[in-house]
């Protein structure tokens, strides 16, 4: 199904708390995360679909808990069982097609997230080889083994766990128990160096994620002995665990729900490093104005993907792809290629209202950005990491 322009959605002007929110957001230092990207995370309002890295973490994931479920010798080469599961992905109905902008991921796999992923996958597959599992506890689907328990010896690839008290739901990448009282909780990270020293407040977040659900469960199992695992693509990181750290872990959660509560979506401080890739910018009552107050000072490079003006040339469609071009606030014509096509756009007529989010920039043969040519294609290998979306008028600004 193509996607749809759609109408240019209000901003955000206030917090949506919820009672249940996810581990990862809960594992969160709420001081750091802009009010209107907390209030709308805990209030699943988010409308894009996810950035590729989302979607290779959750590749990499799949390839080990098949390995976990099947057993290790199903994956023979970890290279072919990614590139496996991206055509699959590229394949599904509810991924490529529904998704364009992600397409191929299988390309977008190169370099540095390739390694890591690669190196992720290497790692959870040795884990699973080196853990202690009684015979007759593998190879077996989550709904044929009983509820983790320290007293049964099995692991849970995926395990999900709620706790309606603490008003958190997550998702276990591995429960381990030894059937000897122990449950161990292993966390994948692509691409997480325990050992950088620029990772240490992203390896904090992560050990907090981790402790969360192991303060989970000291209390569906008071008397197992717990312990957590990180697994990423240098290694495994060891989480500690204590009464103590049960205590911090508990106020953590106290302060972090209070911070919620208290967040105001209006008031948003955006920087480039945080909005670059924010999937709810288009929501956002600072963004656009902030965006152009810098073009003002910096010039029109800032935040090139984020275009907003009025159609000159209405979409033009070939195949696969589109093209329209707009003329922006200052005057610009701005040429935006190979855009999917979506439902909608033969609506988009000379001087339309239109806004198109997370595009990418086209390049001189020196390697400088053209700002007055953004593209979103998905017939090559530029694939695009942000969530490209084209609206048709613009968000109101307060």
């Amino acid at each position: 199904m193509p996607l749809a322009v759609l109408s240019h959605p209000g901003p955000l002007a206030a917090s949506t708390s919820r009672q249940r929110i996810s581990v990862t957001l809960a594992a969160q230092d709420p001081s750091r995360i802009c009010p209107l990207a907390l209030s709308q995370e805990a209030a699943r309002e988010r409308l894009f679909p996810p950035v590729a890295s989302a979607v290779i973490g959750t590749l990499v994931h799949s390839v080990i808990e098949d390995a976990t479920r099947r057993g290790v010798s199903v994956i023979a080469d970890p290279a072919a069982a990614l590139a496996d599961r991206c055509n699959v992905w590229d394949a599904a109905p509810d991924g490529g097609c529904r998704w364009p902008q992600l397409v191929p991921l299988r390309r977008y796999l190169v370099d540095e997230r390739r390694r890591d992923a690669l190196a992720t996958i290497s790692a959870g597959l040795g884990h699973i080889r080196l853990a202690s599992i009684p015979s007759g506890a593998t190879g077996v689907g989550r709904r044929e083994m009983p509820e983790p328990s320290p007293q049964i010896g099995g692991r849970w690839p995926e395990h999900r766990i709620e706790d309606q008290e603490l008003g958190l739901c997550g998702c276990i990448d591995l429960l381990l128990s030894d059937g000897a009282g122990q449950l161990l909780v292993i966390d994948y990270k692509t691409g997480f160096d325990q050992e950088a020293e620029d990772q240490q407040d992203k390896r904090a977040v992560y050990h907090r994620q981790v402790q969360i659900y192991l303060l989970m469960l000291s209390r569906i199992h008071p008397g197992a002995s717990l312990g957590g695992r990180l697994i990423g693509s240098h290694g495994e990181d060891i989480v500690p665990w204590s009464k103590a750290i049960a205590v911090q872990t508990t106020e953590h959660l106290g302060s972090f729900r209070k911070s919620l509560s208290q967040a105001n979506a209006a008031q948003t401080s955006p920087s480039e490093s945080s909005c670059m890739f924010c999937p709810i910018r288009h929501r956002c009552p600072s963004f656009r104005p902030w965006v152009e107050a810098c073009r003002a000072g910096a010039g029109p490079e800032f935040l090139v993907g984020n275009v907003w003006g009025t159609v000159q040339q209405p979409p033009r469609l070939g195949g696969h792809q589109a093209s329209l071009t707009l003329r922006d606030a200052a005057g610009t014509l701005i040429v935006l290629n190979g855009l999917v096509p979506r439902d909608g756009y033969q609506m988009l007529i000379q001087g339309s209202a239109i806004s198109a989010y997370g595009l990418k920039p086209e390049r001189d043969s020196e390697g400088k950005v053209k700002p007055a040519r953004l593209w979103e294609w998905r017939a090559t290998g530029r694939t695009l990491c942000a969530s490209a979306l084209v609206f048709s008028g613009h968000p109101p600004v307060g």
